[in-house]
């Protein structure tokens, strides 16, 4: 089997590339101009410019308030891979060292799903993201008033075609990017599980000629593993803090607004087949499918970071219903030893804040829910 990593995370890294968010194998020299250009001209103006015209008109809707929150948790979200580009990259491809591919057809057996989920999910939600955003923008494209897909400030009379057009794929653009970045976050936690699930294999199956052998390059495996899940915390902490921060506040402003979304709303046109579809609701449909895009940003870190909790526990039991019972002294000593370092919770946590767990996954729905009852 190839790189695991490339396999998995293939299409991610190929759209980070292009938005200078993950370095290239040759780096050009306008890389780090076109990397803050992006940064700029996709989170931080339209962030700004929705502040201003709150500030300045003194007047909001629901749209700016969840896309300020999730802006706002967008920009810091981004910046360790603007800062840290190499020590991310060097944690991403981690996995993908020739000391952790499959060695034979049951470490390939484990491999194998974890690849495939992967691929699956970084697909899935890129096409749930780019939904959310067509429901977003659909309004002003169908308008005929030329409507901006946000209120923003803007030092003149934005009422061309031109400029709506612009500012929509301003706005795909600023979410689809930064889509990418939760289900590669995720799938990183979950290689991890799956390398102790090859682990446990491993120390079940030492080879009756040289158990201390293999049993030392267990250890030297396990060791890897805890080196990556601690480099991991440390690549990826400020993202997760950032993203779980805005999407508490995200899901508790979309809840708002479904609840006082008007039940007649403007009607939307468009011409399918000469066949004038209505598209009543959208607004409604718009903040459903949003809230089911933010609430699984943090679902995959609390989901797979709690697949990595479990695992690492079970490593004790895979060792004691091994064999050591046949085996000497000096191996059964390296088995405590390895024992010992498993006791450890192998938890991630988003800045020493938040363990990735679904049980904080739990919590933080709760704190949202209680938000909007506060607010309401």
């Amino acid at each position: 089997m190839d790189n695991i990593i490339e396999q998995s995370f293939k299409v991610n890294t190929q759209i980070m590339t292009f938005l200078c968010w993950y370095p290239p194998e040759k780096k050009s020299p306008l890389f780090q101009v076109r990397r803050y250009f992006f940064y700029v001209m996709l989170l931080v103006v339209p962030t700004v410019l929705t502040l201003i015209d709150i500030i300045v008109e003194g007047d909001y809707d629901d749209k700016q308030t969840i896309f300020v929150a999730e802006t706002i948790s967008f920009s810091f979200k981004i910046l360790p891979f603007l800062k840290n580009n190499h020590r991310i990259k060097n944690c991403i491809n981690y996995f993908g060292q020739p000391d952790f591919s499959p060695k034979d057809e049951t470490q390939e057996d484990v491999i194998r799903p974890c690849v495939e989920m992967c691929q699956k999910i970084s697909k899935l939600y890129l096409v749930g993201c780019f939904s959310a955003q067509v429901m977003f923008v659909l309004p002003s494209l169908v308008s005929k008033n030329y409507e901006l897909p946000m209120k923003i400030w803007l030092p003149y009379d934005a009422t061309s075609g031109i400029v709506v057009y612009y500012s929509t794929i301003f706005y795909f653009f600023a979410g689809s990017a930064t889509s990418l970045i939760d289900p590669l976050i995720g799938g990183l936690a979950y290689h991890s599980t799956s390398q102790l699930r090859i682990l446990k294999i491993q120390l079940q199956n030492l080879s009756p000629g040289n158990i201390y052998g293999d049993l030392v390059k267990c250890v030297r495996q396990h060791e890897a593993i805890l080196c990556f899940v601690n480099e991991y915390e440390k690549c990826f902490s400020w993202t997760m803090f950032s993203q779980f921060s805005g999407t508490t506040l995200g899901i508790c402003f979309c809840c708002i607004a479904v609840t006082t979304v008007k039940t007649q709303l403007q009607q939307f046109r468009l011409l399918i087949s000469n066949l004038q579809v209505p598209l009543a609701s959208i607004e409604a449909v718009m903040y459903i499918s949003f809230f089911f895009v933010v609430i699984s940003q943090v679902f995959f870190y609390c989901y797979f970071g709690t697949l990595l909790f479990e695992e690492n526990n079970t490593l004790i039991t895979a060792v004691y219903v091994s064999r050591w019972y046949e085996y000497d002294v000096k191996v059964r000593r390296v088995l405590i030893t390895l024992m010992e370092r498993s006791k450890r919770p192998m938890i991630v946590t988003a800045e020493k804040f938040f363990d990735l767990t679904l049980e904080t996954f739990s919590k933080m729905i709760k704190s949202s829910y209680s938000l909007v009852a506060v607010l309401k």
